[in-house]
């Protein structure tokens, strides 16, 4: 009987360590979820920055693009300035950049780069490059600036919230 009572008395403290367990538990996950959750919000700033920027690079290369068509010259931002904009926003964003999305940055950011590698060579060289061919590295950048932005939508599942 003894060990009954002392069974007995006990279950009173057993449920009072289990729910002070509990509590010290479910704190501890929530402030992991409280942080996890700020980071995040650090985190979809971050690439909507980099969506911006990539949708003022659109707009910068179309210009640049019209300003070939039309033979305009110093209208436009050249592609030297595109790429830095980039280089500058891309480095201010590091710090909550997926490895994969730092991956797909990099290939934007070899498209622009060599870009502005064959704008050069066309300016020291006019007969390297054409104006098509300007044009058609223009409409390339395009579509990879298309790619980069459904990339980082993917990552941060925003397609899956437009599918619906």
């Amino acid at each position: 009987m003894d060990s009954l009572e002392i069974l007995k008395a006990s279950v009173p403290f057993a449920t009072i360590a289990g729910v002070i367990v509990g509590a010290l538990l479910n704190s501890r996950l929530g402030r992991k979820d409280k942080i996890r959750d700020h980071l995040f919000s650090y985190k979809v700033k971050s690439y909507t920055i980099l969506a911006e920027c990539t949708s003022s690079i659109k707009r910068d290369i179309s210009n640049y693009r019209t300003n070939l068509r039309v033979n305009k010259s110093n209208e436009a931002k050249t592609i030297n300035d595109i790429w830095e904009e980039l280089v500058q926003v891309s480095n201010q964003q590091s710090l909550f950049l997926s490895k994969q999305t730092k991956h797909d940055l990099f290939e934007l950011d070899t498209f622009i780069y060599n870009a502005f590698n064959k704008e050069m060579d066309s300016i020291l060289d006019p007969t390297k490059y054409s104006t098509e061919d300007m044009i058609k590295e223009c409409n390339k950048l395009l579509i990879e600036c298309d790619k980069f932005i459904e990339r980082v939508q993917i990552e941060l599942g925003i397609d899956k919230l437009n599918s619906k």
